[in-house]
């Protein structure tokens, strides 16, 4: 029973749910005092809160993720190279590996399975850095070293310096592809960053083909019972899907994703 009860009260350890709560009990306070302006105040932001942090973000990555889903690597066809988008790893002075992989690091996993099928000879590696170090502690870089320890088969990697958006990395492996004629690339990031990756891509005319990985909604649970509590997991999730929609409609607005590329998703 009381295992029970520590379960259900756990998510008032996370701040945003102490928030909540503070608003909850402020906007009944407020009401008894009959100070309606402040009583909407606080509970609109706690129905806010509650919103937010809840299963609909886990929904709407869902939604983002869906097209994507069910990739078989092993029935791809023979193409020419592999982009690896940033975001699954950095460079690390304390992790014994010299690199510190994180919740996105499925990017890089996947990445690894393609060439291991010898789905591809070529491995381009993107990512940003700091732009006050060295290039060689770029994520590319850092990667890159990481696999030439670990890759068994030998594979030609190509490494792009530092970008700082995805549009900054399509731009350069367009040069690359127009560079080496490459009519078949496959494209490696997550699976909600992808409908944005891929429309950027094809404006800069690069000829990819989507491998999606690191899918959140399969990931989160989904079966669990109603709770009143917030949910915490919700609020980040939240914050990477208005991420995606807030970068879809800048790169459409800036012309860096055109409306024929849109046609091809």
């Amino acid at each position: 029973m009381l295992t029970a009860i520590l379960k259900f009260l756990s998510p008032l350890a996370h701040p945003v749910c102490l928030i909540w709560l503070a608003c909850l009990i402020g906007g009944v306070v407020a009401w008894r005092r009959k100070q309606k302006a402040g009583m909407f105040f606080l509970l609109g932001i706690a129905l806010f809160i509650s919103l937010v942090a809840s299963r609909i973000p886990l929904y709407l990555m869902g939604r983002l993720e869906a097209p994507y889903a069910y990739v078989d690597l092993s029935k791809l066809e023979a193409g020419d190279a592999v982009i690896l988008l940033g975001g699954g790893a950095g460079f690390s002075k304390t992790e014994p590996l010299g690199v510190n992989f994180n919740e996105a690091s499925d990017r890089v996993f996947t990445a690894l399975e393609i060439l291991r099928l010898s789905k591809a000879p070529v491995l381009v590696l993107g990512g940003g850095g700091d732009p006050t170090d060295s290039q060689d502690l770029s994520e590319g870089s850092t990667v890159k070293r990481w696999l030439e320890k670990n890759l068994a088969a030998k594979v030609e990697m190509l490494e792009l310096t530092a970008s700082g958006s995805t549009r900054d990395e399509a731009v350069k492996c367009a040069a690359l592809a127009k560079e080496r004629g490459w009519k078949r690339i496959y494209l490696v990031t997550s699976g909600f960053h992808m409908r944005r990756a891929e429309a950027t891509f094809h404006t800069a005319g690069v000829p990819v083909v989507p491998v999606a990985c690191d899918f959140i909604r399969s990931g989160m649970p989904n079966k669990e019972g109603f709770s009143p509590l917030p949910w915490p997991p919700g609020f980040e999730l939240f914050s990477l899907y208005a991420h995606e929609q807030a970068g879809w409609v800048v790169y459409r607005m800036r012309g860096w994703i055109k409306p024929e590329a849109v046609k091809q998703l």
